[in-house]
C-alpha cells in the first residue's frame, strides 16, 4: 500500500516536473532549437549521452553523501571537543558556553 501511494506520488511528481520543464523551453528556446534538440536526444549520441548524464548524476549524488558523511564526522568531533572543554571549565549550561564562544568553525 505505502508502495504505491509513493509509486504514485513519484510519478505525479515526475509528471509535474516535465510539464514545467517543457513550458521553460518553449520560453527560452526557438521551434527550430527544440527540434534540433529533439532530433539529437533521439539520436543513438543523444541517447547515449543522456544515459551517461544519468549515470554520472547518481555517481555524484553518492560521492556528496560521502563528502557529507565526512565533514559532519568532523564538525561532531569539534563540537564534542568545545563541550568537553566546557565541562572541565566548569561551565554548567554547556549549550550556552559552545555558542558563547562560538561553535566550531565548519571543517575544510
Amino acid at each position: 500500500m505505502a508502495r504505491d501511494t509513493m509509486l504514485t506520488v513519484t510519478h505525479d511528481l515526475n509528471r509535474k516536473v516535465v510539464q514545467e520543464r517543457v513550458v521553460l523551453l518553449a520560453e527560452v528556446m526557438s521551434p527550430e532549437e527544440l527540434e534540433a534538440a529533439i532530433a539529437f536526444a533521439e539520436s543513438p549520441i543523444g541517447r547515449s549521452i543522456s544515459e551517461k548524464q544519468l549515470a554520472s548524476a547518481a555517481e555524484m549524488t553518492r560521492r556528496q553523501y560521502a563528502a557529507y558523511a565526512d565533514f559532519n564526522a568532523e564538525y561532531v568531533r569539534q563540537m564534542k571537543a568545545k563541550i568537553d572543554d566546557c565541562s572541565r571549565r566548569g561551565l554548567k549550561d554547556l549549550k550556552v558556553c559552545a555558542v558563547s564562544e562560538g561553535s566550531p568553525a565548519p571543517p575544510h
